[in-house]
């Protein structure tokens, strides 16, 4: 081979490799990490989702790609600051609902929704283009990755909604079905907007037929009153756990009963 042949055959060479690697997702950058490692919000470099979903498609064939599904929970430490908990919920429609704990809040609660794509075994979580975590498995196990490489084990935990008894609730007209303990008691609002309260030791629920229903940034609010007997329930839009199962709810709610307060959790249909 000519000296001229072998430059120009070297020159295609460098050409296809780096057309080949331009196709890769670019590198999240971790200049916006805080010491201990935890991502800041909103300040991450972004990374195109289609770059994602092209990178996952030439990794592994459709089928063959795993999505987390359901809930997940996280503790990410932090140093000289309270540790947050993460819990995130992953729907079969590649969207998520995050929800941190964050003294700084009014609610103590900071709620995210977004996209999520697989690249290879790796999960990225999308606010529009903005990365606002990652994830990866190991096996079957979900792990939360800090930007330093350090991965968190995440505890899978089983959705409310995936009791038959709870599933039942919804096929049978209700429109929501709340629960609480210390007393014991539950409380059901059908499709006409009835509401039916009932305590442990009651044995009848007081049914209250004109109901009053408003709605405010975070929460909607149902309000009643029956001869001395007056209801206020409100239904929040925050994750919940019942305090005596591995359960977790899509929604906490207040009850305020005759000058009396019960918290619990509950389930929007």
């Amino acid at each position: 081979m000519s000296a001229c042949m072998r430059c120009c055959f070297i020159v295609l060479v460098a050409f296809l490799l780096s057309c080949n690697n331009s196709a890769k997702p670019r590198v999240l950058t971790e200049d916006s990490a805080k010491p201990d490692g935890t991502e800041v919000n909103d300040t991450t470099t972004i990374i195109s989702t289609d770059t994602a979903q092209a990178y996952s498609a030439k990794v592994l064939p459709p089928a063959a790609i795993k999505l987390p599904l359901g809930f997940y929970r996280v503790k990410v430490p932090c140093v000289n600051c309270p540790e947050v908990e993460q819990t995130v919920y992953f729907e079969r429609n590649k969207t998520f609902l995050m929800e941190e704990t964050d003294p700084e809040s009014h609610s103590g609660i900071v709620r995210t929704s977004g996209s999520f794509n697989p690249a290879g075994s790796t999960v990225w979580a999308y606010k529009g283009q903005v990365v606002k975590a990652r994830y990866t498995w190991g096996g079957d196990t979900l792990y939360y990755l800090l930007p330093n490489g350090k991965r968190l084990r995440m505890q899978k935990v089983t959705a409310a909604i995936d009791n038959d008894a709870w599933k039942k609730k919804g096929k049978e007209g209700l429109v929501f079905f709340g629960i609480g303990n210390e007393p014991f008691w539950n409380l059901e609002i059908n499709q006409q907007e009835h509401l039916a309260f009932h305590q442990a030791e009651w044995t009848t629920p007081l049914q209250f037929d004109s109901v009053n229903v408003s709605t405010t940034e975070d929460s909607l609010v149902y309000t009643a009153s029956l001869d001395s007997a007056s209801i206020k329930a409100v239904i929040y839009n925050r994750f919940c756990s019942d305090g005596m199962s591995d359960y977790i709810y899509p929604n906490s709610i207040k009850v305020e009963y005759n000058g009396k307060t019960f918290k619990g959790c509950g389930i929007k249909y």
